[in-house]
């Protein structure tokens, strides 16, 4: 079944609204859901299962200072959307994530598509490895699972880039999505 982007954009952020998610959070989830479509992976089937997965109950950051702050997992709902928007108030802010990441496609796609509006990039590094993953507009998402983000903590932090060339305008584009899966967000949505 073919859609298009705004469709999967519309119908995952009425299933996030439908599911008492916040408006703001949920057209952020909706515009994620459609950025991994448009990259070719199935990002309705991850949005089907994180909103089946319950209740959304808060995990609590913990502010240590100004510059630095700290959560235990990093879920695109409870905790990627507020830490996103904490880094984007100052370059270089750090953020730390001790015990993992639920849904890394969902979180890898708020992450490019925050760089793809403020530009620059964010920057996933570990100090067990020597290895720095950064997350831009131009994301290879075939590389979400990287093993970066199964080390005990990680260091997220935003970058700014220059922007050099002229403005990417948007294009209509279809994707295809799993008919069964499209139902069930549509019975959500609806």
């Amino acid at each position: 079944m073919r859609v298009s982007e705004n469709e999967i954009f519309q119908i995952s952020r009425k299933a996030c609204l439908a599911s008492q998610i916040f408006e703001d959070y949920a057209e952020d989830i909706g515009q994620a859901i459609a950025h991994i479509h448009k990259n070719g992976f199935d990002g309705c089937t991850e949005l089907e299962t994180l909103l089946s997965t319950g209740k959304l109950e808060s995990i609590p950051l913990s502010l240590t200072n100004s510059s630095k702050l700290v959560t235990t997992r990093l879920h695109p709902i409870k905790t990627a959307i507020p830490i996103i928007d904490w880094l984007l108030v100052k370059e270089f802010r750090k953020a730390f994530v001790s015990g993992g990441i639920d849904f890394p496609a969902i979180i890898i796609a708020l992450f490019a598509r925050t760089a793809d509006m403020y530009g620059g990039h964010f920057c996933i590094e570990s100090k067990n490895i020597s290895k720095i993953l950064k997350i831009s507009n131009q994301y290879n998402y075939e590389s979400q699972f990287d093993n970066i983000w199964s080390q005990p903590q990680v260091e997220l932090y935003w970058c700014k880039a220059t922007w050099s060339g002229e403005p990417i305008l948007p294009k209509a584009f279809l994707c295809d999505v799993n008919p069964h899966i499209w139902k069930k967000l549509k019975v959500r949505a609806f």
